[in-house]
């Protein structure tokens, strides 16, 4: 979607690497990408790392389990990568549960090596 923004076109990706895979897709739609230029103010990039540290967070804190690119959200807020103003009332939404033990298994015991942010 960035590429595609920032070119006012649809971009075919050969390859996304991340752990969000259901952001992964290879191209957005023509459809998508002229209602996100309408009605999106801003689009943040997050890292694997970010997202891992959001979705721990969530499950140490609200004992949900979110898939990586549900987490995307929080994380952005989290890592203060939203432009929000001060005072405002925000709303974040947790999507997701399309991931497996093995992977959470995985994410969980990189968490280990980050370090948390300040909130």
């Amino acid at each position: 979607m960035r590429q595609s923004l920032q070119r006012k076109a649809v971009v075919h990706l050969n390859r996304m690497d991340t752990i969000a895979e259901a952001l992964a897709a290879p191209f957005v739609g023509e459809l998508n990408l002229a209602l996100v230029q309408k009605y999106v103010d801003e689009l943040v990039l997050v890292s694997d790392d970010e997202m891992i540290e959001a979705l721990y967070l969530i499950l140490e804190w609200c004992k949900i389990l979110a898939e990586p690119a549900g987490a995307a959200g929080f994380a952005a807020l989290l890592f203060k990568k939203a432009n929000i103003p001060s005072g405002s009332e925000v709303v974040c939404l947790l999507s997701g549960g399309n991931i497996d033990r093995s992977r959470l298994g995985h994410f969980l015991s990189k968490k280990a090596t980050l370090s948390r942010p300040v909130c």
